[in-house]
């Protein structure tokens, strides 16, 4: 079948856990965007593909890195069609 294109964004965060200081969790806000490919491999697996810009914001200062995942996912049903 067709490659498939995934757009993604969204909310996200960071959650920070650490002992010691006045608070025991710390979440950091931010926003990702991105896009996934879904490349077909047979009838029941496919190849998953993301690129992933994430930014954070902390204390005034915002932090952005990008991200690159890559997955098998695979469908117990066969093809969706």
């Amino acid at each position: 079948g067709p490659v498939s294109l995934l757009p993604r964004g969204g909310g996200a965060a960071i959650v920070v856990a650490a002992g010691g200081g006045e608070r025991l969790l710390h979440v950091i806000p931010g926003v990702q965007g991105g896009v996934g490919l879904l490349i077909p491999l047979d009838a029941k697996t496919q190849l998953r593909a993301d690129l992933t810009r994430h930014l954070y914001v902390a204390d005034s200062e915002s932090v952005g890195f990008w991200s690159v995942g890559v997955g098998l996912v695979a469908s117990l049903r066969g093809s969706a069609r």
